[in-house]
């Protein structure tokens, strides 16, 4: 994962992040190094309400859900076009989306690729190395169960991790914290839609 800072000084901020699996990243990380793409407020306007709620915690899931669609839309008519999909790849996609745990090496020979191969095409096609994927995906699986009453050892458990630990640490290298601040922090509530969270920070 790489590294990010934000600086917002006596700013109101709202961080939206867009998953690897959504049908709209490969537009975003099309953006020309250093990866960044200044787009004005003004396109906005129209979400001016709903993001002066989600500052103030005050969205419900599915009220952030279309707030977060809208912003995508808007953002995505300023974006470069995405490099074309390998079909090979999309099908590797879905077959991990189904089963995580897939060997890399029998994927690839179902797709009818080298290991080498299919790697190579996945960073191309996707934007993201497959094993940066593969730790994302797990972490997403993490964040899917968090506020669903299990303990930390039982979501490390569920998201293929060895234990609550070696979740806690590969947490804190790839967004700087653990997710039990996540639990315990009077700054963060957690929605919960079963298999789907949505994490939201509140002043």
């Amino acid at each position: 994962m790489v590294e990010r800072t934000l600086h917002a000084e006596n700013v109101p901020t709202i961080h939206v992040g867009i998953s690897p699996n959504h049908r709209s990243y490969r537009r975003f990380r099309a953006i020309a190094r250093p990866g960044c793409l200044a787009i004005e407020r003004s396109a906005y306007q129209e979400q001016n309400a709903a993001l002066e709620e989600a500052y103030h915690g005050q969205l419900s899931v599915e009220d952030a859900t279309r707030l977060f669609e809208a912003i995508v839309s808007v953002s995505v008519s300023f974006l470069p076009n995405a490099r074309r999909a390998d079909s090979r790849i999309e099908h590797a996609l879905e077959m991990l989306q189904e089963n995580p745990s897939y060997p890399l090496k029998d994927l690839a020979c179902a797709v009818g690729l080298s290991y080498d191969r299919m790697s190579y095409l996945f960073a191309e096609t996707i934007g993201l190395p497959l094993r940066s994927y593969l730790l994302w995906q797990k972490l997403h699986k993490v964040a899917s169960l968090l506020g669903c009453g299990k303990t930390l050892t039982e979501i490390a458990l569920a998201a293929g991790f060895t234990d609550s630990a070696h979740l806690s640490n590969t947490y804190q290298k790839t967004y700087g914290i653990t997710p039990s601040y996540f639990l315990k922090s009077d700054c963060v509530e957690i929605h919960s839609l079963c298999l789907q969270a949505t994490v939201s920070a509140v002043a």
